[in-house]
């Protein structure tokens, strides 16, 4: 990174009924050493949006445009590229970050020196989980990047709910959609395939690992900085059989949607159509 390259860092969140997050996430980009030149809050049918007004409340003595965008509930593959359109055209990166994730004062510059010397890297780093309630770190991984069992190809997050005493190893084959730098070529790139940088068709769900591999696809080098530090209060819930039906339905259809978008799954095709049969049929 030199003083020649100009560096215009554009935040997309996207929020549904955040308030309980969206301001520490805020304040904590406030807070970066590398400033941000442009956030972009889209609200994805919130039940009341009058919290966003407190939430953008850290910036309003610096010189980051706000841009906010108030729609229905379209999910987070599209939230995410209604805010890339609305990007300023300047925008060198997008940094996706999710309302529930805060990010470390220096994570943004120590991301940036690596870009610089890393055009090609699409960069998240180790997050580790937050309780919101207690309002503290919960001493467990969040996720340290995302990848698949061997026999079943069933995706999963990194040492996700292991003390962080211990650090898991896995092949990272996807980033956690919470917390993503991307460059902005890569994103104009994705944005011109079927559906979009994050591939609308997906709603929410496993809309990450799809634009993962196709990133991959592309050239890109998917990259965890384990010295950067982020916490993420993970919002759904870890136990399958305790979400609600239709959010297994959705995971469960959009393995399917992944299986036909990506052929190197196709050796998990039986296990991805007998785990959508189950839900679909069996789960009532």
């Amino acid at each position: 990174m030199t003083a020649s390259t100009p560096l215009h860092i554009t935040a997309i969140i996207v929020t549904h009924n955040s308030a309980a997050v969206i301001q520490k996430a805020v304040a904590a980009l406030a807070l970066q050493k590398q400033v941000i030149k442009q956030l972009v809050l889209v609200d994805s049918g919130s039940t009341d949006t009058a919290y966003l007004d407190a939430a953008v409340a850290p910036l309003s003595q610096s010189d980051v445009v706000v841009t906010r965008l108030n729609v229905e509930n379209v999910g987070f593959a599209k939230g995410n590229n209604l805010g890339i359109a609305a990007a300023s055209t300047a925008t060198s990166h997008f940094l996706f970050v999710n309302p529930d994730c805060f990010l470390a004062p220096d994570w943004l510059e120590k991301a940036l020196v690596y870009s610089a010397a890393h055009p090609q890297a699409v960069i998240s780093s180790p997050l580790y989980g937050y309780d919101i309630k207690a309002d503290s770190p919960s001493g467990l991984w969040d996720s340290q990047g995302i990848t698949h069992t061997r026999l079943l190809g069933r995706w999963y997050d990194i040492g996700q709910g292991k003390p962080i005493t211990e650090t898991q190893t896995a092949a990272v084959k996807a980033l956690c959609g919470a917390l993503m730098l991307v460059p902005a070529a890569a994103v104009h790139c994705l944005s011109k395939q079927p559906g979009g940088f994050f591939d609308e068709n997906f709603y929410m769900y496993k809309e990450d690992i799809d634009t993962s591999l196709r990133l991959s696809r592309a050239g890109y080098t998917l990259t965890i900085l384990p010295d950067l530090i982020a916490h993420h209060c993970r919002g759904w819930q870890p136990d399958r059989q305790k979400m609600a039906r239709w959010a297994r339905l959705r995971s469960a259809e959009n393995n399917l949607r992944l299986l036909r978008k990506h052929p190197a799954l196709f050796p998990y095709g039986l296990f991805y159509s007998l785990q959508y049969l189950l839900v679909r049929y069996a789960n009532r």
